[in-house]
């Protein structure tokens, strides 16, 4: 599987995604939720992953998405809702991700 927005690597129980957009704080666009589908499909696959870390290689803290692309809804960032609004945004995000 060729990546061009993910690093995906597994150790064990563990699989590791690292968001690959740092110039552009790892906002999300259609090509990286495609990357994601097949990397959680492959996941999901292996009975021996346990666990999923998303991380990012930039130092910002959350998952904007980027609104210019025409796929996606435009919505605020998680990060600038209260924590409870975030959480239900994440596991949205999650779904999306998984589809």
């Amino acid at each position: 599987m060729t990546l061009k927005t993910l690093q995906f690597e597994t150790n064990g129980n563990v699989a590791t995604v690292t968001l690959q957009r740092p110039k552009v704080l790892n906002a999300l666009n259609a090509e990286m939720f495609g990357e994601l589908e097949a990397v959680f499909h492959t996941v999901s696959a292996d009975p021996a992953v346990r666990v999923i870390v998303i991380t990012g290689s930039a130092k910002g803290r959350s998952l904007p998405v980027r609104t210019s692309a025409p796929s996606l809804k435009q919505t605020p960032s998680p990060a600038s809702r209260s924590p409870s609004v975030a959480s239900r945004s994440s596991c949205r995000l999650s779904a999306a991700a998984s589809r």
